[in-house]
């Protein structure tokens, strides 16, 4: 069921008083989408398994444009609270507890890293490695500034190197696949 945003979390700020109050704070559009929509999952107006309005619905409601609701959508998903289906939208995979602070302060080519990763893997079929999300959430409760980002990068590692795997995988079968064919047209050729 898609539940709409309370009112006061997409505010109806102009997109000029947003950047005048992003500017100010120094944060981006996408972190403050996500932190508002952190929020909604906070104090448990989702339950898990729910499905979060769609990216256009997001823009519409919160005068934003759709890239920026799409980076709030991954920052909420490397944070393992969603997961966005290819297609669909996304949904609340857990809520946070009440001294879950997420970090959105990810840089944009950290980011971009992130959303290329989980776009192969979600196409690789690969599942996420529990002890390594763990290991990321400790880091981040503890506000560690050096084991979180290690953290990450040691996830993100994993993830190339299943994606590499995969890759491997997919390369070798289609040898296979072209060998095959190959040994069936000298086969043709060889009757004829």
């Amino acid at each position: 069921m898609v539940r709409h945003l309370q009112e006061g979390v997409c505010d109806g700020t102009t997109h000029k008083e947003a950047s005048l109050e992003l500017a100010e704070g120094r944060e981006r559009l996408y972190q403050k989408l996500a932190w508002q929509l952190f929020a909604e999952l906070a104090p448990g107006r989702y339950a898990v398994g729910d499905r979060l309005p769609a990216e256009r619905e997001l823009s519409i409601q919160c005068n934003v444009s759709r890239p920026a609701v799409r980076e709030a959508m991954i920052a909420l998903e490397v944070q393992g609270m969603i997961e966005v289906r290819t297609g669909s939208a996304g949904y609340v995979r857990s809520l946070p507890s009440e001294t879950d602070a997420p970090g959105f302060t990810v840089t944009g080519f950290e980011l971009m890293e992130a959303r290329l990763l989980l776009a192969k893997a979600r196409t690789a079929n690969i599942q996420p490695v529990v002890e390594e999300h763990r290991a990321m959430l400790n880091a981040l409760r503890a506000r560690d500034p050096a084991a979180a980002p290690t953290a990450m990068r040691g996830h993100m590692a994993s993830v190339i190197d299943h994606l590499l795997f995969a890759a491997e995988e997919e390369a070798v079968e289609a040898g296979r696949r072209n060998v095959a064919t190959t040994r069936e047209r000298s086969a043709r050729a060889v009757k004829l």
